[in-house]
């Protein structure tokens, strides 16, 4: 009797293990998408990332989870928003860090085959450039959502006047020396 109690507790064990180690295995949603474009002096940035993965990074998002689908944030999410991006994206031209501001946001569903469906929060920034010479070269400081969540990656692209996007860096979260990792973007 004791026997078979033990083997079962054994059994119910690496029932639970394999269980355990399945879901360990399971798609993670899409990273953190930037696209930059340029209009004369002006910078343009479009931020685009899983709505699930902010409200893990920051406590105050979770909130927009109730919000429908394709709908604009309100201008008190909005605020909290350009905070937050404040504290993980800063873009530098010439060293000098260009300042920008939030023009919109809003909620948009997205489907992956293997994941369903789920949410986006996608971002405009606008950045102002001291004149309308050609924006890139630029030094790129991100972290946003990956600061929380390490296996959280971000591609960045360059969208030229036509709506050709050209790639221009993919990384994760990254520390150098205890400062978050930069990265330059550049014409290839």
């Amino acid at each position: 009797m004791i026997l078979t109690f033990f083997w079962r507790v054994v059994g119910l064990t690496l029932m639970a293990f394999a269980v355990n180690m399945s879901s360990a295995y399971a798609h993670s949603l899409p990273g953190s998408v930037l696209t930059f474009s340029q209009q004369g002096a002006l910078l343009n940035l479009t931020v685009t990332f899983p709505l699930e993965d902010l409200a893990i990074a920051e406590e105050y998002f979770h909130g927009l989870e109730e919000k429908p689908v394709e709908a604009l944030l309100s201008e008190q999410d909005k605020a909290y928003l350009f905070v937050y991006f404040q504290q993980h994206l800063e873009v530098e031209k010439n060293a000098k860090t260009l300042p920008y501001r939030l023009t919109n946001a809003e909620l948009k569903s997205a489907y992956h085959h293997d994941l369903g469906n789920y949410m986006l929060v996608v971002s405009r920034l606008t950045f102002s450039l001291d004149s309308d010479e050609k924006a890139l070269p630029l030094t790129l400081d991100y972290d946003a959502v990956m600061h929380e969540i390490r296996s959280h990656r971000a591609t960045v692209y360059w969208q030229s006047a036509d709506g050709e996007r050209q790639k221009l860096s993919s990384f994760r979260y990254k520390r150098v020396e205890g400062k978050l990792q930069t990265y330059l973007l550049h014409d290839s």
